[in-house]
C-alpha cells in the first residue's frame, strides 16, 4: 500500500521516523539512538505526536554517510521488485508488472526478500535510467561514452555497473515519455524493470 505523501507548506515532502528508519534499513530506536547523540539532523517539526523531517536534509544526510550506494532518490520509492533472472517477481515470488504499482514494493522490503535471485527497479514517476552494454574492460571505460554521460543534461542521481560488469545503468530525473535506442545507447523513461547490482560506479 503506497503511503500518504506529506508537504509543508512550501510545498517540500516530509517523512515520518517510520519512513527513514524504513529507508535506512533500522528501528525506530536506531533513530532515537542517532538523534540523542547528535548523530541524525532534528526533525523538522511535529504533526500530532509524529516526527517529520525534511526528504531534502534526510536525503543529504545518508549521501553523506554513504555517498556510495543506493541514494535516497531511489530508495525512498516504492517502485521496487525481486528478480528471477531479467524477470521482475514481487517480494512473495509472484510475477510483477512495469504497469501496476500492487506488484512493487519498499527498497527494504525488497532487500529483505528472498525471492528470487537479485533485486530492481521500476522506472517512471520522473525516474528513468541509460543503459550501456559492453563498454567497461575490467576498470577501463570506453571514452565516447564517458563523453556521452558528461553531456547528459538530466540530473544523474546514480551510476552502478550492471550485472553483466561490462555495463553501466545511468539513472537520472527526468520528464521524457519517450525512450530511445540508439547506436550502443538505450533510454528508458518509463514503464521499464531495469535489474540492479548497486555496484557503484565512479565516472
Amino acid at each position: 500500500m503506497k503511503q500518504l505523501d506529506i508537504y509543508d507548506s512550501s510545498g517540500e515532502q516530509l517523512l515520518t521516523a517510520d519512513l527513514v528508519a524504513e529507508i535506512m534499513g533500522c528501528k525506530i530506536g536506531t533513530i532515537d539512538s542517532y538523534l540523542s547523540r547528535g548523530q541524525m539532523p532534528e526533525p523538522q517539526g511535529l504533526s500530532g505526536r509524529t516526527r517529520l523531517w525534511s526528504k531534502f536534509v534526510i536525503d543529504k544526510w545518508i549521501a553523506s554517510r554513504s555517498p556510495n550506494k543506493i541514494p535516497l532518490k531511489l530508495t525512498s520509492r516504492l517502485s521496487w521488485v525481486r528478480a528471477d533472472g531479467k524477470r521482475p517477481i514481487t517480494t512473495e515470488g509472484k510475477p510483477a508488472s512495469s504497469t501496476n504499482e500492487n506488484t512493487w514494493s519498499s527498497y527494504q522490503s525488497v532487500i529483505n526478500s528472498s525471492a528470487g535471485d537479485g533485486f530492481g527497479i521500476m522506472l517512471g514517476d520522473g525516474i528513468g535510467a541509460y543503459d550501456f552494454d559492453h563498454v567497461l574492460d575490467g576498470e577501463v571505460l570506453e571514452p565516447w561514452v564517458r563523453d556521452y554521460i558528461n553531456s547528459i543534461s538530466e540530473p544523474i542521481i546514480f551510476i552502478e555497473r550492471s550485472m553483466s560488469g561490462n555495463g553501466l545503468h545511468v539513472f537520472v530525473e527526468t520528464k521524457a515519455l519517450k525512450g530511445y535506442k540508439k547506436d550502443r545507447v538505450e533510454f528508458y523513461p518509463r514503464s521499464r524493470f531495469i535489474r540492479m547490482t548497486g555496484k557503484f560506479y565512479k565516472i
